[in-house]
């Protein structure tokens, strides 16, 4: 304004800074479903579903703790002719044998929550869906925003899991994340999914997730905002080589099991371009080697 001859280039800084804040809220909008209607959590009853918690159900003891540790309280959801199988829950934070005896869970959120369970060594393994997908490249990273944790503040993550956008379910396009607590945001995200788990509630308050919506057999449902996805490392051509030395430390396997999976899928057969790759008729790979560091096994 007060030197016109230059004004030029700052307005022009300007109008591109415009343009890519208007472009990143955009596919925040899109991917968060801000404008779009809802969709109730109550899939048809299946069988593997059942087995989960049949094999849960199964599970021994072996001393533990007592039985109202670990207390077993029947579904009232029944949407649909659905009836969500008897839900165990913790009321207290399990230990890591209690952890590792576990099955895996098969849980899919409602669009635009995140499921957080509580695993040894103060991580949360935190699943988020998404009401729209967006691919994204093994090793990518999306910024997180947690309103119970903080209303004004995201956080990077990389993403632990591949996206399959041949999957004939939400559970291909499941973003994954392994959270580690040390301070600050957080650890305020570990002692709330704790408070919520030892008050044997699965939700916050102030959320209410979509009507129908079935809880999950452990863990808590948090209201989760996504952004991304980011990272150069989109470029990286896997499947050029023919051997691959994958080596990641502590929380950082986030990194290294995308990129292991990635690698499996496609010495499996599987087209790299519908896995957030790029398109190669074959892939190269024959041997894959993955080193984990980590400075204790559990605390």
């Amino acid at each position: 304004m007060h030197h016109p001859s230059l004004g030029w280039w700052v307005y022009s800084a300007l109008i591109v800074w415009v343009a890519e804040r208007a472009w990143r809220g955009t596919w925040w909008f899109y991917i968060n479903g801000i404008f779009k209607q809802k969709i109730p959590n109550t899939p048809p009853r299946n069988k593997s579903l059942d087995a989960v918690h049949s094999r849960w159900s199964s599970v021994p003891n072996f001393g533990l703790g007592s039985s109202s540790s670990l207390s077993e309280s029947p579904s009232s959801y029944h949407e649909n002719g659905y009836t969500a199988p008897p839900i165990r829950r913790y009321s207290r934070i399990p230990t890591m044998v209690e952890t590792l005896m576990s099955p895996p869970s098969t849980y899919i959120p409602p669009a635009g929550y995140a499921h957080a369970e509580l695993m040894p060594g103060k991580t949360i393994r935190l699943a988020v869906l998404t009401p729209e997908c967006r691919a994204w490249a093994p090793g990518q990273h999306f910024l997180l925003s947690i309103p119970s944790i903080n209303k004004f503040t995201s956080h990077p993550f990389t993403v632990g899991s591949v996206c399959d956008q041949q999957s004939s379910n939400p559970a291909g396009r499941i973003l994954i994340f392994f959270i580690r607590a040390k301070a600050g945001w957080t650890k305020t995200l570990w002692d709330t999914v704790v408070a919520l788990s030892v008050r044997d509630k699965f939700h916050c308050d102030g959320e209410t997730p979509p009507q129908g919506t079935y809880p999950p057999d452990r863990g808590v449902l948090l209201r989760t905002f996504v952004e991304g996805p980011f990272g150069s490392i989109a470029r990286t051509d896997w499947i050029e080589y023919s051997s691959v030395l994958v080596v990641a430390g502590g929380s950082g396997v986030s990194f290294g099991l995308s990129v292991l999976v990635y690698l499996c899928l496609c010495m499996s057969g599987r087209d790299s371009r519908y896995l957030g790759g790029p398109s190669k008729p074959f892939s190269r790979v024959s041997r894959v080697r993955f080193v984990w560091l980590a400075r204790e096994f559990c605390t």
